[in-house]
């Protein structure tokens, strides 16, 4: 898959620390770069991840992510981007951040769209339980792990649809060994689910 990318020639050498100053700066060079070049991946990928957005490309989804993290944060608090604190790389915050935003304009918006008062929506949130979730939110939460190898596992086994042998080769893991790190993965995942969703969950209601 190719996609569209620019140049980043005012990016080179700069270190997280230097890039994060001059978009803070709302340098516009140093911008654009960086959200139409240096994280091109990470727009394409939710924006075509989550389809029904109502985005007419993944430049669009730059622009609502830049406005994002760059909008002053509630009772004076400075912005998002301010905020990250250098631990990660700022590639994955970008990668995190984008998958939370496309997360709850999707949870807001199938609300709005399926309810339309205050009963029906309590009625809605006592059965979420039970609602099934599909290769969305599967893909967006499998990418959040913070396990590299279980997240490389899951996308293998689930994304990619491969037979856990054929992980075990990919991976070049003992099946013994890969069997326990699977059951260790699919633990980690329907935790890490469960926080960003808000519900319980579970084997039944989300499509492995």
């Amino acid at each position: 898959m190719k996609y569209p990318i620019i140049p980043q020639p005012h990016l080179k050498g700069l270190d997280k620390v230097e890039i994060v100053d001059r978009l803070l700066k709302r340098r516009p060079v140093e911008t654009e770069e960086f959200y139409y070049g240096r994280e091109y991946k990470t727009f394409y990928y939710f924006h075509r991840l989550f389809e029904d957005m109502d985005l007419e490309s993944w430049i669009e989804l730059a622009g609502e992510i830049y406005l994002h993290v760059m909008k002053p944060g509630k009772e004076g608090q400075p912005p998002r981007l301010a905020r990250f604190d250098f631990k990660s790389s700022l590639e994955r915050w970008y990668s995190v951040t984008t998958a939370h935003y496309c997360i709850d304009c999707y949870r807001k918006k199938r609300a709005l769209a399926l309810y339309d008062n205050e009963e029906a929506l309590e009625s809605h949130m006592e059965r979420e339980n039970e609602e099934e979730f599909g290769h969305a939110e599967v893909a967006s939460v499998i990418e959040m792990m913070p396990n590299v190898r279980y997240k490389t596992l899951m996308q293998l086994r689930y994304l990619e649809e491969l037979e856990l042998d054929e992980v075990a080769e990919r991976m070049n893991m003992e099946k013994t060994v890969l069997y326990r790190t699977h059951e260790r993965a699919r633990a980690q995942f329907f935790s890490l689910f469960t926080r960003i969703y808000g519900v319980q969950a579970k084997s039944k209601n989300v499509r492995l």
